[in-house]
């Protein structure tokens, strides 16, 4: 039993289109978000590119085998006030960067977990989670969720089932 639920998730800022991970803290660092009430942001560390998955490779980041990233926390009573609360964080940074480029912010998977509980210390990040992987991108000031931009798989797609190789 959870006697004080909390959201937990990590959050990513990647610079685009060239896929460069942002600093989350210090000089030209994302320290300037706003969170909601219910919601703390806390620059976290370095992840260990071997512990995230294999796309995380194509992110240039200044540490070579790690990347930075936040720890995002909420007592918010829902996954979608979670991720509303995500939506507001992300359009309440002020990040500069050039015309033609804009910041995406990956989050990882949403754990619901007990405030007292230490898991973001050896958290698996395979299990105990409400979501997959998710992207917002911050245009103009407005956040986008790219799933919703996503292109749907074609309605006469043939799936394969199964497949046979013979070695000769």
């Amino acid at each position: 039993m959870l006697n004080q639920p909390e959201f937990r998730c990590y959050l990513v800022p990647v610079l685009m289109p060239e896929y460069r991970a942002l600093k989350t803290a210090g000089i030209n660092g994302i320290t300037e978000l706003f969170p909601h009430e219910n919601m703390s942001v806390i620059p976290f560390g370095l992840r260990l590119f071997q512990d995230l998955p294999g796309w995380f490779s194509a992110i240039s980041s200044l540490h070579p085998d790690s990347i930075e990233v936040c720890k995002v926390k909420s007592s918010t009573q829902s996954l979608d006030c979670f991720f509303n609360e995500l939506e507001q964080l992300i359009e309440s940074s002020r990040i500069s960067h050039e015309p033609e480029q804009w910041v995406s912010f990956i989050i990882s998977p949403v754990l619901l977990t007990d405030a007292n509980a230490d898991d973001f210390v050896d958290h698996n990040i395979w299990s105990k989670t409400l979501t997959g992987w998710s992207c917002y991108s911050l245009f103009h000031g407005k956040t986008y969720n790219d799933y919703v931009y996503a292109f749907s798989i074609p309605s006469n797609f043939c799936r394969q089932v199964a497949r046979r190789s013979r070695s000769v």
